[in-house]
């Protein structure tokens, strides 16, 4: 996709890292915050300001790779 900024057109997509081990709060992207886990929550954050084809969650955890995929 492209944005156009001052005449110029910027290529660009939106990464989430997902990490499971994170070191202050393992776990946190399956975090379940009423009823919809942090990752889900904040991937349709990013899809009110981007199309879905530029968003994209990194992780390194299965967990969170079945969650997504849903």
């Amino acid at each position: 996709m492209h944005y156009k900024k001052k005449n110029k057109k910027l290529n660009f997509i939106v990464v989430i890292p997902a990490r499971y081990k994170s070191s202050r709060l393992k776990g946190k992207p399956l975090i379940d915050l009423y009823g919809t886990p942090m990752i889900i929550r904040t991937y349709k954050q990013c899809l009110k300001a981007f199309p879905s084809k530029l968003v994209y969650i990194a992780t390194d955890n299965k967990s969170i790779k079945k969650i997504c995929e849903k």
